[in-house]
């Protein structure tokens, strides 16, 4: 699936760890975060603050945290779709983050994907969680929602940023 095929976007966090990597690894660093920003200014790629929240927990990239914060529309969709979320894929939520401080942040990338799924048209996640575990994967949940997902190196390939191949040898 193309980005162009899809309105909207929202990026979880394995996503954007995947996207911090790519920006590092370019020639030009940051040049993907400027390509992406586009798409962010035109309202086709958004990120939850649940996101921002874990991201900027982990991110060591000075321009990479002032690039999360540029990201996104409000998530104030009220309990209509995290309830949606819950009933139909609510094991997407990790049973071993319950207890901790922050709110987990997958339910709430779908919850904000069936928001923009209602105000745009169509609407996907892009994720690199695709295997079930302990817990349901993204892709799954999406599979249960009704939504659609990419992988990241995918999507940024189709969106023109250039990914090296994994194992450098080629």
């Amino acid at each position: 699936m193309k980005p162009e095929d899809v309105d909207a976007w929202v990026l979880d966090a394995s996503a954007f760890a995947v996207v911090i990597e790519v920006g590092l690894s370019g020639s030009a660093p940051g040049a993907a975060f400027k390509r992406l920003m586009k798409m962010v200014s035109r309202g086709r790629i958004a990120i939850p603050r649940q996101v921002v929240k874990q991201i900027n927990a982990i991110a060591e990239v000075p321009w990479g945290r002032e690039w999360v914060k540029g990201f996104g529309r409000p998530d104030d969709q009220g309990n209509q779709y995290i309830r949606r979320v819950m009933l139909g894929a609510g094991e997407v939520a990790d049973p071993y983050q319950i207890f901790e401080e922050s709110d987990p942040a997958a339910p709430w990338v779908l919850s904000q994907a069936l928001l923009l799924q209602a105000q745009e048209g169509s609407a996907g996640v892009v994720t690199e969680d695709v295997a079930d575990g302990h817990r349901l994967s993204m892709a799954t949940a999406c599979g249960r929602l009704g939504l659609a997902w990419v992988r990241t190196k995918g999507f940024l390939e189709e969106c023109g940023i250039p990914v090296k191949a994994e194992g450098g040898g080629g």
